[in-house]
């Protein structure tokens, strides 16, 4: 039956328009691969997509998330893919990967504490991830005492100067500093010529072959000044025992001399 009136035909032309779009976000909707480190922040990124293409329905919303995961992940959720739940399925899978993949908050503290270390990252990207691993588990000072630690020592003293800031000032200034070091770096490598680096690496091997000469002739000259010492001590006990020998001979021919007078 065919009817004639424009509204209608309007109503039926803005719902095909609709699903047309609909289809269209579906399709060109592409979500980040599965993060297993941290699923709650990966959830968060694949929520934000999931409202900015409008899909809402929870059959459409668990198929996205399915075709995200990995094969590692796709192994560790086999037994609940292979026998989804009727109802909910979004919900129930984001709830069974948040339960298999979060670590718990004993292992984020012992991999803050432990694990954690510097690497490329900013000083207050450092800080970022040590607070976002220690929760609320650790106390500010517990926070800045590892995050300084974890900081190259030249920054770190400088920091500590500064008692009164909050951790997250010192991080603003920590991350100028290091800047400032990197480009000093950069700067002087870039104008040091190449026969000037050799010159320096040159007249540094002369000067280790210099200090080696002059050790073994230290050495050679402390074992002259042995030997001159234990020589003039054999000197010395000579003439002693010299002068002994003829204190007992005149002692002898004393009685001798007093005879001679007597007679």
């Amino acid at each position: 039956m065919t009817t004639n009136d424009p509204a209608l035909a309007i109503g039926h032309a803005t719902d095909e328009t609709q699903n047309t779009a609909s289809v269209v976000a579906v399709s060109s909707c592409k979500l980040p691969q599965f993060w297993s480190i941290q699923p709650r922040l990966w959830f968060v990124q694949v929520e934000a997509a999931l409202q900015v293409a409008r899909i809402t329905n929870d059959a459409s919303r668990y198929s996205h998330i399915v075709s995200a995961l990995d094969t590692d992940s796709m192994l560790q959720l086999a037994d609940f893919l292979q026998n989804p739940p009727e109802t909910d399925k979004y919900a129930k899978l984001k709830d069974e990967i948040l339960k298999r993949f979060s670590e718990s908050s004993d292992r984020q503290l012992h991999r803050a504490l432990t694990e954690v270390q510097l690497d490329n990252k900013k000083p207050s990207q450092l800080l970022r991830q040590l607070r976002i691993l220690m929760g609320d588990r650790a106390s500010e000072d517990l926070l800045r005492i590892k995050w300084l630690a974890l900081l190259p020592p030249s920054t770190s003293r400088c920091l500590k100067l500064l008692r009164d800031a909050l951790v997250d000032e010192l991080a603003e200034v920590a991350d100028e500093l290091m800047e400032n070091q990197a480009g000093h770096s950069v700067m002087a490598t870039h104008h040091q010529p190449a026969h000037a680096a050799y010159r320096g690496d040159k007249f540094e091997n002369s000067q280790l072959t210099s200090m080696a000469k002059d050790v073994s002739g230290l050495k050679l000259a402390i074992a002259d000044l042995v030997t001159c010492i234990k020589e003039q001590g054999i000197t010395r006990d000579r003439p002693q025992a010299a002068s002994g020998r003829l204190q007992q001979s005149s002692s002898k021919e004393e009685p001798a001399s007093d005879r001679k007078k007597f007679c």
